[in-house]
């Protein structure tokens, strides 16, 4: 039985062009009810009129210098005009709208990168994710400097009306879904209106947690209590969302600090609906990084040592949500150069550098971390006496002195540490037909 090996991973991302608003509605409502579904709710339809709605608004927003608001319009000069809110650029089209909605985000890589996005931000959400509403359309604009506006316009046509479209949804909506895999771990308070006015503006806390209960199928809901724990059973400090943009049907807890990259989470709510008392017990994971080494930044004080060649994940987690960390740089790009943001507390960088180089990375205004670069990555890693239950590792690398050894990982997950003599390392107890991925990082870490 033959084992497959994986010893590098590579990431694709598609970059999304201009598209007229019917060809960027048919691009993204597939992952949209791709989300949706995992929530159990019903898909949405691509309709031309919203899509139209949303094609002439994203155009307002990519010509408009003084926005007041991304979803008003108000300056009638600018050629994109077409009317002040969501509900009347759909109506000037002659269309029967009996409910709608708007997301709108900017400067998103791609769609997929806005949803989301939006997806984190509340009220955003809840519009995706919403039991009144089942037809879409959307569209992307490009302003003189080539950033990117987004528009998502929702809405029910008549002769449907919301209740009818609420019949056909579920009882309870959660986000994150039940055994859901890629939660986003953070929240980044800039959604207006801010569900968060405690916090600064670009400010951090844990990604919400919401529960629809539909009103077509529930009685009434009254509030008992709701708690989430990591894997080690601590309970983390919840804010319940008050807020008159959602209904009394719906639910809204913010972990007051961020999640974890990789990490389980299990919450549990307990609630009266019609004053018998009911309980929602489910767990969802954080979506997970690329297979690099992840240095917690603890200390600016602390020289931190990696070596050339090799990727590394930072990740500075903010001490509250008054703290907003913006921009990132190196003081040497021969060294070092930052790669790609995940958020405003998680980079990766690429080091390049020669063998006792340093160079800084800084973080917004204020913090700046210091990095000597030890040796350089191993050269080679190769596979031999590849069994059903276990394989031989095999790496090259010219040592300068200053290393004390190699960490092997599996899957991500830090399996052994090998002297700086050894060149080979034996895993067993592996299992039949399935794939791994095996990674080995040099160490300057003195053994314990």
């Amino acid at each position: 039985m033959k084992m497959k090996l994986l010893s590098i991973a590579t990431i694709f991302m598609l970059f999304t062009n201009s598209l007229g608003a019917n060809e960027t509605t048919t691009q993204i409502l597939p992952y949209i009810n791709q989300l949706r579904n995992q929530a159990g709710l019903i898909p949405l339809e691509a309709d031309k009129i919203p899509a139209k709605a949303a094609d002439n608004h994203a155009n307002y927003l990519a010509n408009e210098k003084d926005l007041q608001s991304y979803h008003t319009e108000t300056n009638k000069k600018n050629p994109y005009y077409t009317a002040k809110n969501p509900w009347d650029r759909m109506k000037m089209y002659d269309y029967p709208i009996t409910a709608s909605g708007e997301n709108v985000s900017w400067n998103d890589a791609n769609l997929t990168a806005s949803v989301d996005g939006l997806f984190v931000s509340i009220f955003h959400r809840l519009n995706f994710l919403s039991l009144k509403l089942n037809r879409l359309g959307s569209a992307v604009a490009y302003d003189a400097n080539h950033a990117p506006y987004f528009v998502y316009d929702l809405a029910t046509k008549s002769p449907q009306y919301y209740p009818d479209i609420q019949a056909q949804n579920p009882k309870i909506t959660l986000w994150p879904p039940r055994d859901y895999q890629k939660a986003q771990p953070v929240f980044n308070n800039t959604e207006s209106p801010a569900p968060l006015p405690e916090c600064a503006r670009g400010g951090n806390s844990g990604n919400p947690i919401s529960i629809q209960f539909n009103p077509q199928k529930s009685g009434a809901i009254d509030y008992q209590t709701f708690t989430l724990t990591d894997p080690s059973g601590k309970t983390l400090t919840i804010k319940r969302l008050i807020s008159k943009h959602i209904d009394d049907h719906t639910l809204v807890f913010f972990p007051v600090n961020r999640l974890e990259w990789d990490t389980t989470y299990t919450a549990h709510l307990a609630y009266l609906e019609d004053g018998a008392p009911k309980t929602i017990d489910w767990s969802f994971k954080t979506r997970s990084l690329p297979d690099y080494p992840i240095i917690r930044l603890t200390s600016k004080d602390k020289r931190y040592q990696v070596a050339s060649g090799s990727h590394y994940i930072l990740y500075l987690p903010p001490k509250d949500c008054t703290v907003y960390y913006n921009g990132y740089g190196t003081n040497n790009v021969n060294s070092a150069s930052v790669e790609k943001i995940y958020d405003s507390n998680t980079i990766q960088i690429d080091v390049r550098g020669n063998t006792g180089d340093s160079f800084e990375i800084s973080i917004g205004r204020n913090d700046k971390f210091t990095f000597d670069i030890f040796t350089h990555e191993i050269e080679e890693l190769t596979f031999s006496d590849i069994s059903t239950d276990s394989v031989t590792l095999h790496w090259k690398h010219t040592s300068t002195g200053n290393e004390t050894g190699y960490k092997i990982f599996r899957d991500g997950k830090l399996i052994y540490t090998a002297s700086i003599n050894d060149r080979s390392y034996i895993d067993t107890g592996l299992t039949p037909n399935h794939t791994y991925r095996y990674t080995v990082k040099v160490t300057d870490e003195i053994p314990q």
